[in-house]
């Protein structure tokens, strides 16, 4: 019964053209122990994620175990310019392939032989190389015929479980707007510090003659009237 149930999972994923083309059975994003998610252009990063599976193949302990495979979806139109794909920025040999499916309509990247765990999947980041310049977008390379990228991972020890999960566009980077520059007000100007004019001392009565002008000039009581005292 097991064996038949699996069998129809696959015949209907074929002839439905499902992702991940394959063998699997249990396919809800909750049964996998990796996230899977987008730096820029075509690079990814790999993290574990908390995994919840109620089904009877127990995908989460599988997961535990190893990650044998990982299967992101691939325009149709950037097939052909596929060229390699890095882990680590070590460019990874053998193990990789390109497969079309539904009818030549979808497309997909199987990474394989990855032997990885959760532990591990602490620093790992994956590239997907192009030879033309308009795959290495986002969103133009990484999408499924309903235009979203999609990822499935595969454990060796649990060949019925294929979680699929979406990846979302990467944020776009936003340059931190320039701090904005502090002109302190000018400082009032200094008030100008004038002095009071020293008064000049009163002019000699011209009606003071000779003797009398130092006390004409004196006294003044005597109004200004001053005459000569004879010498």
């Amino acid at each position: 019964m097991h064996k038949s149930v699996v069998i129809l999972s696959f015949l209907i994923r074929s002839i439905y053209g499902m992702f991940p083309m394959g063998r699997c059975y249990v396919n809800s994003c909750a049964a996998s122990s990796y996230n899977l998610t987008s730096l820029n252009s075509s690079c990814f990063f790999l993290t574990p994620k908390t995994c919840t599976d109620t089904s009877k193949y127990d995908c989460c302990t599988g997961f535990q175990s190893n990650l044998e495979k990982i299967i992101i979806s691939l325009n149709p139109a950037c097939k052909t310019s596929f060229a390699y794909v890095t882990i680590n920025n070590i460019i990874k040999i053998g193990g990789v392939y390109v497969d079309t499916f539904d009818n030549y309509s979808r497309t997909q990247i199987r990474v394989t032989s990855l032997g990885l765990n959760p532990s591990m999947a602490l620093s790992i980041n994956m590239c997907i190389k192009f030879n033309n310049k308009n795959c290495t977008d986002f969103n133009t390379f990484c999408q499924d015929t309903d235009g979203i990228c999609k990822y499935a991972t595969f454990s060796s020890s649990v060949n019925n479980c294929c979680p699929t999960c979406y990846i979302s566009s990467p944020s776009p980077i936003y340059s931190k707007p320039p701090s904005p520059i502090y002109i302190p007000n000018p400082k009032p100007p200094s008030p100008i510090y004038i002095p009071n004019p020293i008064p000049k001392p009163p002019s000699p009565n011209p009606t003071c003659q000779t003797a009398c002008c130092a006390k004409c000039n004196a006294d003044s009581s005597l109004n200004g009237t001053c005459f000569s005292l004879p010498l």
